[in-house]
Formats: structure tokens, C-alpha cells, sequence
């Protein structure tokens, strides 16, 4: 991910309509009435009647600007996921993660073990990395297989916590996982970007990944997570001094 330009940089926008042509109303109303907006029913009906009675009187109430990996990005319109933004897409909008400074890391997990996916990435953004998680970071209405496939190609690196429950599925969790490692082989062969993490005594459920090395959360969960932020350093040190 690419730093974030400063804020007095950044050139920001206000016009009757977004680049795509549609009103601020069109995106509240279609797109945010569904998502975790932060506002509760009765403010939301009053602004967006005062949205639809500024479109009429043609003022200039749509706000925007281009962030730092050019994307259109919507301003004024607060999300509850505070890291989280709503992209301008050609015909229509989407909630995406933000630009931020540092790196993402993508975790993949099965439902069963959410749990401890919320501890490992809570580990993680201790460390001052953002974290990508599903149930965190997809909305209602989103196309979430679009938005998974995105965060995957966004991500710096990908963990993969693998477990006797997760490894046996047919599902999500493996796609997630074949995206992860199609990625990987593009990358050069010394940068590292699947870090499988195993919660138990379970096996690699690809090829590809039995070569691996891989680290362990038991016996002990608090020594296994300290290792798998020591790979995580590890991993993107290497990446920023192969550049």
C-alpha cells in the first residue's frame, strides 16, 4: 500500500454530482442505507432530505477527492468502521478499506476459528499494521467476493490460519487461500507473502504450501502470536531492503 499523501496535499472537490454523474442522496439513500453508517434513523431522513432539497436548488453538495492510490474517494459521509471509505466506482459506489501509511495484512480464517482470528489481528494492529478482516471490513450490498479478491491483491502479506475444521472445508476459506498462493507466484521467489499459521495439529492443505515454513499457536497461543509477529517483521523488513 502506498503512503498516504498529506492531508493539505490531498486537492479536494466539491460539485452537484460525483465523477459517475450520480447525487449524494443517490448514495445514501442506495448504497449506505445498507451499510454500517453511522447515523441513526431519524438524522439520516432529515439529511437526506436536505440532500435532495440542495440537488434541486443545484448547489454543490457532493465532496471528494483522490486519494493517494487514485482512487475517488467520498468525503463528508461518516462510516461506524472508521477505516474504512466509500470508493467511486464508474456506475455506481463501494466501501473499501483506507489508504493508510505502513502495510495490510490480510487474515483468512474459518468461522470456527474467529476467535482467534480476532486476537491475531488484534496483535497485529498493536504493531500498527492494518488488519484485514472480513467480518470488519465487507458491508451489506457489497459484491464481498469482488471486495475479498481486492483486499487479497491490496495486502502485503497474507495469514492464513489453518485448522482441522478449516483445512477440511469446501468453500470460501480454500478460494481465499488458491487467490493467495496464484499471487504469491508472481512475486519474486524470496519475498514472502502466505505465512500459514496452524491452531492445531492439522496439515497443509495445498501443495504449494507444504514447503513452507510455518509457525504454530499451540501449545502456547501468546509465544505462538510473538513468533508470527516476528515473521510478520521479518517478512516486510526483507521486502522493503529487496526493493
Amino acid at each position: 500500500m502506498g503512503m498516504m499523501a498529506n492531508e493539505a496535499a490531498l486537492q479536494r472537490y466539491r460539485t452537484p454530482t460525483y465523477p459517475n454523474g450520480l447525487t449524494k442522496s443517490y448514495l445514501c439513500e442506495v448504497y449506505l442505507v445498507a451499510a454500517d453508517f453511522g447515523s441513526e434513523q431519524t438524522d439520516f431522513n432529515f439529511d437526506l432530505a436536505l440532500m435532495k432539497q440542495q440537488e434541486s436548488a443545484g448547489l454543490s453538495n457532493c465532496a471528494w477527492h483522490i486519494d493517494s492510490d487514485d482512487r475517488i474517494v467520498v468525503d463528508d459521509v461518516a462510516l461506524e468502521n472508521t477505516r474504512a471509505r466509500v470508493i467511486v466506482t464508474d456506475n455506481g459506489f463501494r466501501i473499501s478499506s483506507l489508504a493508510v501509511p505502513g502495510h495490510q495484512i490480510f487474515v483468512n480464517y474459518a468461522r470456527e476459528d474467529e476467535r482467534v482470528a480476532n486476537a491475531v489481528a488484534n496483535a497485529i494492529k498493536k504493531l500498527g499494521y492494518a488488519t484485514w478482516l472480513d467480518k470488519e471490513s465487507l458491508f451489506a450490498g457489497q459484491t464481498w467476493k469482488l471486495s475479498i479478491n481486492e483486499a487479497i491483491d491490496q495486502s502485503d502479506l497474507f495469514v492464513a490460519l489453518l485448522s482441522r475444521s478449516s483445512v477440511s472445508k469446501i468453500g470460501y476459506v480454500n478460494a481465499e487461500l488458491r487467490r493467495a498462493l496464484d499471487r504469491m507466484i508472481l512475486m519474486p521467489e524470496r519475498d514472502v507473502f502466505v505465512i500459514p499459521v496452524r491452531l492445531d495439529d492439522c496439515s497443509m492443505p495445498f501443495t504449494a504450501m507444504r514447503e513452507m515454513q510455518y509457525v504454530d499457536l499451540f501449545p502456547t497461543r501468546k509465544e505462538g502470536i510473538n513468533r508470527l509477529l516476528r515473521a510478520i517483521a521479518l517478512a516486510l523488513e526483507h521486502r522493503k531492503t529487496s526493493v
